[in-house]
C-alpha cells in the first residue's frame, strides 16, 4: 500500500470511530439508534435478517439449493460446465440486510466494518470448510487504479481476520489484477465473462506452487471473477482452489 493510500485509510478509520463516539450508533440498514448494550452495527431486527448459507448447497459452486438427493448435488450451471475452482462457499445470502452493510463497508469509508463482516465468514468456516486442508489465503486483488480511489482492498481486509483465526498465511502480491475492468455488477453475465478474461496474472508462482488455497472476496455474483482467478492460480501450479465469499444472491 502506498503511503498516501495508507494515510487516507487511517484517517477514514479514525473518522469512523470518532463519529461512533460523538453520535449515537445507528443501524447501518434502517438508521435507528442502537439500544444500549448492542455491539452493532446492526439492530436486533436486521441482525436476525442476515441469513447464513446452510446446507443443502451446490457441491461445486456453493449456490443455495432447496433439496438434497443422494449422490452429488449440483446446480444446473455446474452440470453444464464445471468451474475452475474445486469448491465455492459463501457465508451469507445477499439480502436486504446484507446489501447496505456491504455497500457502506466498500464505498462509504467504513473500513473498520471488516471485523463484524469477517465474523460471519469465520463462523461459516468452522461449520463447513476443512481448514486443515488449506495452506494459505489469497485475496482477490484490485486494480491499482481502483485501489488508489477506494483506499483499501476489501478482500484483503476480510482475509486477515480469517487468517488470524485459523493461523493461515495471507499470500499477497502473487495474484495481480493486470487489466482494469468496469465493475462486474454493471454487466450482464455473458459480458462479465468476456470482461474478466485475461484480467489476472500470477507472478512469483513459486509461492503458490503445490499449495491448497482459499481464494477470498466479498460478493459472489455470477462467479466470473472467482473462476478466472482460480484458472490462473491453477495454471501457475496451485494444487487446489476453494473460492470463499462473504455473501452471494440466492
Amino acid at each position: 500500500m502506498s503511503a498516501p493510500a495508507a494515510a487516507f485509510r487511517r484517517l477514514a478509520d479514525v473518522c469512523g470511530y470518532l463519529a461512533d463516539l460523538l453520535y449515537p450508533p445507528r443501524c447501518l440498514v434502517c438508521g435507528e439508534d442502537l439500544e444500549a448494550g448492542i455491539a452493532g452495527p446492526l439492530c436486533d431486527e436486521h441482525r436476525r435478517a442476515v441469513v447464513p448459507v446452510e446446507e443443502p448447497f451446490c457441491d461445486r459452486c456453493g449456490k443455495k439449493m432447496f433439496a438434497r438427493t443422494t449422490g452429488d448435488l449440483l446446480c444446473d450451471a455446474c452440470r453444464r460446465a464445471g468451474p475452475h475452482f474445486d469448491r465455492a462457499f459463501s457465508a451469507t445470502l445477499y439480502n436486504d440486510a446484507m446489501r447496505p452493510f456491504v455497500h457502506r463497508y466498500k464505498y462509504d469509508m467504513r473500513h473498520y466494518l471488516h471485523a463484524p463482516l469477517a465474523r460471519w465468514m469465520v463462523e461459516f468456516m468452522h461449520r463447513h470448510i476443512d481448514v486443515e486442508s488449506l495452506d494459505g489465503i489469497v485475496p482477490v486483488p484490485l486494480h491499482w487504479r481502483r485501489f488508489q480511489y477506494r483506499g483499501f482492498n476489501q478482500a484483503t481486509a476480510l482475509a486477515r481476520p480469517i487468517a488470524r483465526e485459523f493461523s493461515l498465511p495471507v499470500i499477497t502480491r502473487v495474484l495481480r489484477r493486470w487489466r482494469h475492468t468496469v465493475p462486474q455488477v454493471d454487466l450482464e453475465p455473458d459480458e462479465r465473462l468476456k470482461s474478466i478474461r485475461g484480467a489476472f496474472r500470477v507472478r512469483r508462482a513459486e509461492r503458490i506452487e503445490g499449495k491448497r488455497l482459499l481464494l477470498v472476496d466479498d460478493v459472489y455474483t455470477t462467479g466470473a471473477t472467482m473462476n478466472e482467478c482460480a484458472r490462473v492460480l491453477k495454471a501457475a501450479g496451485a494444487a487446489s482452489v476453494i473460492a470463499f465469499t462473504l455473501t452471494r444472491p440466492i
